[in-house]
């Protein structure tokens, strides 16, 4: 489902195909080896770094979206952040402390070092990116893909397309 690179393992979610157990599942990084695997039941939108052996888990819990800083080795969990009857749909990261959630209510923009959520605009996206090399965010909403800026907020420009946008993959080779 999602996958993380921390400095010497790699992190990804699981769901077990017989049935509905989830799990985080840490490999070592240069030889693919098991280190550990833990139950979650978070089902995970996005894994992201947040340090050597921790990751940021973005995910919902019965409905609710919720930030989970987990430590990748032992398994221990911290919910920094819930959102309760609002599921998460699409998560960016713009630089090492602030990430954008989509959630019903619209975008969020997150701030890891404070643990703080402010509001950016009132659209129910389904799909994000953030492109270092503009500083643009992209925000997928139904058929239409908007450009924002990412400190601000503010539309720069709209396209609209004949399908609905399902992920947003930036070029990142330029």
């Amino acid at each position: 489902e999602c996958t993380s690179v921390l400095e010497t393992e790699v992190v990804s979610a699981a769901v077990n195909s017989a049935g509905t157990e989830r799990r985080l599942i840490t490999f070592d990084r240069t030889n693919g080896v098991l280190i550990t695997q833990f139950t979650s039941d978070i089902e995970p939108v996005e894994l992201y770094t947040k340090e050597a052996s921790h990751i940021l888990v973005f995910g919902n819990r019965n409905g609710s979206g919720t930030i989970t800083d987990r430590n990748a080795q032992s398994g221990g969990a911290f919910e920094m952040r819930s959102f309760p009857n609002e599921a998460i749909h699409a998560v960016a990261r713009i630089d090492a402390n602030n990430f954008v959630i989509a959630l019903p209510s619209g975008l969020k923009r997150f701030n890891l070092a404070s643990n703080s959520v402010v509001g950016m605009a009132g659209s129910l996206a389904n799909a994000l990116a953030y492109d270092a090399a503009t500083g643009a965010l992209f925000v997928g909403v139904g058929q239409d893909l908007l450009t924002l800026d990412a400190i601000s907020g503010t539309v720069v420009a709209t396209t609209t397309l004949p399908i609905v946008v399902g992920r947003i993959l930036p070029l990142d080779n330029r």
